[in-house]
């Protein structure tokens, strides 16, 4: 008698990469990238082969691409005449690679790094067929960027892409032209040159889209990541308590920006030229700029290139050659450093130059260990004296002064942000000023610091080191003996 062997129950397996066809209802994570046309075919095979199991055993033999690979909505089962991306395509544009590459470049800082919502860490790329262009929209939490770039439209739509992954594939394309197909499968097939890649969408309404709003002040200023550059040293690192001296303070009068930060500690103050809109003279409007915003501006700005800057109830605006960004408006007090300057009346001054100044203070920091520690500063009849000491090291040096008042003892400052502050300083010399309670205050034509002074914390000498650090000899004996009594 025959013998039928039991042949055990084979569930069948479903690949991850299936999952992105509309027949199998789970979606795909937003950051999975997909492979080409020609293995997303065997994707569609598998998907239909699982759907439609109870009709065919074996469907992927009934399945013909009508249209070639190039057309993902064009699979057609002959068994089941089902349509497996029937579909019409949502957007459908064609741009040049290197100009649309510009623009998102100046997106992907504005993408949050730590994020907890997909959406934040896409790009919105909304098509439009009138104008001919794609505007693409990058944001975070408190940041938010918009762009636009120029491009050919066959079907006006709007995607949400990851800003990372549409970046990278912008610079790794080889072709000088790009095609987007997206399909309301919450795909989109990206093809440049041989190469072709499908990415996981999120739908576009789901996007927080940013109000740009019409700003009723308006100054225009140059050079803006230089300015940052001088004067962001001086901002308070942790400023939770205190958000105000997190921002550069922007203040106009007279046709001229004066850039102020402080870390309640130091200050700084630059004064630029400014081109003034949509306000009298008397007025004096005073911006508060979020370090976070400044720094992304900088970033993606040229050296020499304007940047509006505009000011609305609750927001921050910049623009700059077709770019747009708006921050939230910060509302903190912020202190008068006029108020504060005019108390400053240095008694005791000298002029030295600020490579010998720059040179000096960096030999203190390279013999110092500490990061924390301070500087003792003097003026004599011909010199300004430098000295530097903590647990491991002392060094000393001075460098020459002309037209000397000197001080009558030395004064201590913080050594690694003086540092910072003469290499910020433009300009050949520096006059130093120290008035009577020890506040340092550093001029040059069009930049000033001031410091006030520190409490020197006390550094034990070699021999309280050594007297400390050995007991006395009755403790040994006393200690010797409880040993042996025990």
């Amino acid at each position: 008698m025959e013998r039928r062997t039991h042949q055990p129950y084979r569930p069948v397996r479903r690949s991850p990469e299936s999952r992105c066809h509309p027949l199998y209802r789970e979606k795909i994570p937003f950051y999975l990238l997909t492979s080409s046309a020609t293995h997303h075919l065997y994707q569609l095979k598998e998907a239909h082969s699982v759907t439609r199991s109870l009709r065919s055993r074996r469907p992927e033999k009934n399945i013909e691409p009508i249209n070639g690979l190039n057309h993902l909505r064009s699979f057609r089962c002959l068994t089941c005449s089902a349509n497996l991306h029937s579909e019409v395509s949502c957007m459908y544009i064609h741009f040049i690679r290197s100009q649309a590459l510009s623009a998102l470049k100046k997106l992907q800082p504005a993408l949050p790094r730590d994020n907890l919502i997909p959406q934040l860490s896409g790009i919105h790329l909304e098509a439009d067929a009138e104008r001919k262009e794609v505007t693409a929209t990058a944001r975070s939490t408190a940041l938010a960027a918009r762009i636009s770039f120029p491009s050919e439209v066959e079907e006006a739509g709007s995607a949400v892409i990851n800003g990372t992954l549409l970046c990278q594939l912008m610079e790794k394309f080889s072709g000088d032209d790009v095609d987007i197909q997206t399909f309301p499968t919450e795909n989109a097939v990206l093809r440049s040159g041989r190469a072709t890649f499908t990415l996981a969408t999120l739908p576009p309404a789901s996007y927080p889209q940013p109000v740009f709003q019409d700003p009723y002040v308006t100054i225009t200023i140059t050079n803006f990541p230089q300015l940052v550059g001088r004067t962001s040293f001086a901002l308070m690192q942790n400023s939770s308590e205190k958000p105000a001296y997190g921002c550069i303070r922007l203040n106009v009068a007279n046709s001229h920006a004066i850039v102020t930060t402080t870390d309640l500690e130091g200050l700084t103050q630059v004064a630029v030229p400014v081109t003034t809109e949509n306000f009298s003279a008397k007025e004096s409007p005073m911006f508060l700029i979020p370090s976070y915003a400044a720094r992304y501006i900088s970033s993606v700005l040229d050296a020499k290139e304007a940047l509006t800057i505009g000011i609305t109830d609750h927001e921050l605006i910049f623009f700059a050659h077709g770019l747009r960004a708006s921050c939230p408006a910060c509302k903190a007090e912020f202190l008068d450093p006029s108020m504060i300057l005019r108390r400053i009346k240095p008694c005791y001054s000298a002029l030295v130059e600020r490579e010998a100044f720059c040179n000096a203070l960096h030999s203190l920091t390279v013999s110092a260990k500490d990061p924390r520690a301070t500087v003792d500063l003097g003026l004599t009849d011909d010199s300004l004296t430098l000295k530097c000491a903590d647990l491991f090291s002392r060094t000393s040096t001075n460098i020459t002064a002309t037209a000397a008042r000197p001080t009558p003892r030395v004064f201590y400052y913080r050594e690694d942000i003086l540092e910072k502050a003469v290499q910020t300083l433009q300009g050949s010399v520096i006059r130093v000023g120290i008035d009577q309670d020890g506040a340092l205050l550093l001029r040059t034509k069009e930049q000033l610091y001031l410091q006030m002074p520190r409490t020197r914390a006390f550094i034990p000498s070699a021999a309280d080191v050594k007297k400390k650090g050995s007991p006395k000899p009755s403790q040994a004996k006393r200690t010797g003996a409880k040993r042996k009594a025990a």
